[in-house]
């Protein structure tokens, strides 16, 4: 089983690659999983029913729209940090350390709202408005840090959406 951070890695080497393709979707490798979003819990319907061609209108598109685990406010950086959950550091806590190392030139956001898993669709050129140098940084951050594989992995599914800076909202 992949672990949060090792789910990431497979991405972000994936967008460090040459891409010839216009769209990426981004989805775990079990079809069946407790974030997918159908009282099945099938990713296959989610994915049926994804709009490609929305994709290429916005750029980015989380495939999760729950109001559960993220929404409407998971994570408060600023009032979150040093957050433990019975003495053990949590993703809420170590958040804005990540978010300072990761997107050096975006201020960090007072509040995170955004369903989880790392689960969305990308374009090429949404994922090209950032150097291939910023993603290869990113998961050499993922390799280095000290933060446990579950934080490290949690601090990016909670900010795919501010990876991509030709998608508006922040997060």
């Amino acid at each position: 089983m992949l672990t949060p951070r090792r789910t990431v890695l497979v991405f972000a080497t994936l967008i460090c690659l040459p891409l010839t393709i216009a769209s990426l979707i981004f989805i775990h490798a079990s079809r069946f999983a407790w974030h997918n979003d159908d009282p099945d819990y099938d990713a296959l319907p989610t994915l049926r029913n994804f709009r490609l061609s929305h994709l290429q209108e916005v750029g980015y598109a989380n495939l999760r729209c729950v109001w559960v685990i993220g929404c409407p406010a998971e994570i408060k950086p600023i009032e979150d940090e040093g957050h433990e959950n019975g003495g053990v550091p949590s993703a809420k806590g170590i958040f804005k350390q990540a978010w300072h190392e990761l997107l050096l030139e975006m201020p960090v956001p007072e509040v995170v709202a955004v369903s989880c898993c790392s689960q969305f669709g990308v374009t090429r050129e949404t994922i090209r408005s950032r150097l291939v140098e910023e993603y290869v940084r990113f998961r050499d951050w993922l390799l280095e840090t000290p933060v446990e594989d579950s934080l490290s992995g949690r601090v990016f599914e909670f900010s795919w959406h501010s990876q991509f800076p030709s998608f508006t909202p922040l997060a």
